[in-house]
């Protein structure tokens, strides 16, 4: 089983982010749109830009530093499109560990937006 550190991008679920994988944190990304998601162990140095990436993206933003935690909007639109990740989420890629389904994420859950 898996478990959801952070997302990243989220757009119908989860799109990318840390997992933990067989007591591993790996990146998660998924695969074109279906609800399958492809881990991968990426090198330290990058998962690091990631995660203060992350971090920054979160207190300028309010979006959740954890998978589950709650939103606190606090930026307009313009404020989100402004912001440049220094490593793009979307484009990372490393060894690529296991293939998973949705199931297999034990707090798997899209959020809903109020």
């Amino acid at each position: 089983m898996a478990r959801i550190i952070w997302v990243q991008d989220e757009y119908k679920g989860p799109m990318n982010g840390l997992i933990e994988y067989n007591q591993e944190e790996l990146w998660f990304s998924r695969l074109n749109n279906t609800r399958e998601y492809a881990i991968y162990r990426i090198p330290s140095n990058i998962k690091q830009i990631l995660t203060d990436n992350h971090i920054a993206y979160c207190q300028l933003t309010g979006s959740p530093l954890k998978h589950g935690d709650a939103f606190n909007f606090k930026s307009s639109l313009n404020d989100l499109l402004q912001y440049k990740h220094e490593v793009n989420p979307i484009e990372v890629k490393g060894d690529l560990i296991a293939t998973i389904k949705e199931e297999d994420i034990v707090n798997y859950w899209i959020s809903r937006y109020i």
